[in-house]
């Protein structure tokens, strides 16, 4: 085993590896680290063929398959609320796949959805996506952080599962990390979700205020904001339970104060949460009424 891991060090230093190739020798020995430390070589190894087509088939039918069912949840819920094509939607942080998309698609929205994210390859990847789908409507990319002032306001905005993500962006921006890390690299985002989890009740606190304060200003009169917070596949994968509850505890803190102010809380109708992805009690549809 040592000689085997000497002669992998003498190879990987003789190889001209260009920036991408370094990246993902990198994420594949984090991977390895990450199994030696949970034992999870006495159950399985890695193996991988680049040419099986029909296990390449089906790990991108999972993800599709997914995809397509939190979206099918949404435009159940999104079906409650007055959408027509004058409606200006607002999709918060949508990272690279369109759930929110796929679900304005099964309702057949034929308006303009505006998607707000600081990372501009995410949505670009997104909207070439969508654009497999030949939606009847428009989307507007906005290269923006969240936490920065918007002077747009929007009928209808709505985020799934984005609470966890504006969390982490805020403390690593205020400490100056880079959160691309987090979703390349898995021990990175256990590491810091330790350092976020050491002040919980202070961070807590300041990070309700900071995304209550967001969506109080981004709402229009009479407008609507959704929001999603459910254990998620990482959540699972990586055993985060008290970040989980963490971010699940800022997400109803949230509504709270949300509705302490100008917004209510709106029942979610026509919910069978058996044919759902995530339950009634992982999602809010809050109204502004001033």
């Amino acid at each position: 085993m040592n000689d085997l891991l000497t002669e992998l060090g003498q190879l990987i230093n003789k190889k001209n590896l260009s920036r991408g190739a370094k990246k993902r020798l990198r994420v594949d020995l984090n991977a390895i680290s990450l199994r030696l430390v949970k034992f999870e070589y006495e159950t399985s190894g890695i193996v991988e063929n680049t040419f099986d087509v029909p296990e390449t088939f089906r790990r991108m039918y999972k993800h599709l398959d997914t995809y397509s069912k939190i979206a099918k949840t949404w435009s159940s819920i999104l079906s409650n609320l007055p959408i027509d094509k004058q409606t200006n939607i607002l999709d918060l942080c949508p990272g690279y796949a369109p759930k929110i998309e796929l679900a304005l698609f099964y309702l057949g929205y034929r308006g303009t959805v505006t998607i707000i994210d600081e990372d501009n390859t995410s949505m670009k990847q997104l909207v070439k996506f969508m654009a497999l789908f030949n939606p009847q409507f428009k989307i507007v990319t906005m290269k923006r952080d969240l936490f920065s002032p918007l002077k747009e306001k929007f009928h209808l905005a709505v985020g799934n599962h984005i609470i966890d993500d504006l969390i982490l962006h805020y403390f690593a921006k205020k400490a100056g990390i880079n959160t691309n890390e987090f979703y390349e690299n898995e021990q990175a985002l256990v590491d810091f979700w330790k350092r976020v989890l050491l002040n919980k009740n202070e961070n807590q606190k300041e990070i309700t205020q900071k995304i209550s304060d967001i969506f109080k200003t981004i709402i229009a009169n009479g407008g609507y904001l959704c929001l999603s917070q459910y254990k998620s596949y990482m959540d699972k994968m990586l055993d985060l339970e008290k970040e989980f509850l963490f971010s699940r505890a800022v997400f109803t803190k949230i509504i709270k104060n949300l509705m302490r102010s100008e917004f209510i809380n709106l029942n979610v109708k026509n919910y069978e949460a058996k044919n759902q992805y995530f339950s009634a009690h992982d999602v809010v549809i809050l109204k502004k009424t001033k």
